[in-house]
């Protein structure tokens, strides 16, 4: 299941909003030339990605703990958690560009975004959400 629904609701003041950037799934499961699905879109508890590298995402100190387990989880899934904890879903969007160069074949844009060149099938890179604790 993706994230604590209950701990995200507990973190959240009446009125309080999360605002949440991430990598599409459908992206998350593309090899990492972005050729070809090669991993599962749906989270697999059985099955989870093994990442063993000395870097992570935010690009500081080199890792002493370097082996780590990664699910994908669906867009159902992760709205389906937050609305099953009682949150409202104010704003849902996908997007053809993303924060990072996942896929060699991006083109990175003068904002510092990378996204599908011209003559690529056009596909979700990111989506980004947001939703409201009403209690």
């Amino acid at each position: 299941m993706w994230a604590r629904g209950d701990v995200v609701a507990a973190l959240l003041a009446p009125g309080g909003q999360l605002y949440l950037h991430d990598v599409h799934p459908f992206a998350a499961s593309l090899d990492d030339e972005g050729e070809r699905v090669e991993y599962h879109y749906f989270e697999d508890r059985d099955h989870p990605l093994v990442v063993d590298e000395s870097s992570s995402y935010t690009d500081g100190d080199a890792l002493e703990a370097t082996l780590n387990y990664q699910w994908n989880h669906s867009l159902a899934e992760v709205i389906a958690t937050l609305l099953a904890h009682g949150l409202v879903l104010d704003e849902l969007s996908e997007h053809e560009w993303t924060e990072f160069a996942q896929f060699p074949w991006l083109t990175e844009t003068s904002r510092g975004r990378f996204t599908i060149p011209e003559g690529r099938a056009r596909i979700p890179l990111s989506f980004t959400l947001l939703a409201h604790w009403p209690h």
